[in-house]
């Protein structure tokens, strides 16, 4: 599932950088198999590194995500933004 968080009720961020929370209803995923995916981190600089453990800190920080202990992972990648001129 991907949830793209931007504008939420008619009311943007502060700035470009400001997430908003959206409440969804409970998902479930139902699975085919017993086979666990769990795929390795994809390779990013020390730069991107930084940045993704700096946004998973906002995330958490502001109760959008919570930690998991989960059998299941899938790597992330960095996504920039244009700038708004």
């Amino acid at each position: 599932m991907v949830l793209s968080v931007f504008d939420v009720d008619g009311r943007s961020g502060q700035d470009r950088h400001d997430v908003s929370l959206i409440r969804l209803e409970p998902q479930k995923i139902v699975l085919t198999s017993e086979l666990r995916v769990s795929l390795l981190p994809y390779r990013t600089s020390p730069q991107n590194n930084k940045e993704i453990e700096t946004q998973i800190k906002r995330l958490l920080e502001a109760n959008i995500i919570t930690t998991s202990h989960s059998p299941y992972a899938a790597p992330i990648s960095i996504a920039m933004k244009k700038d708004e001129d």
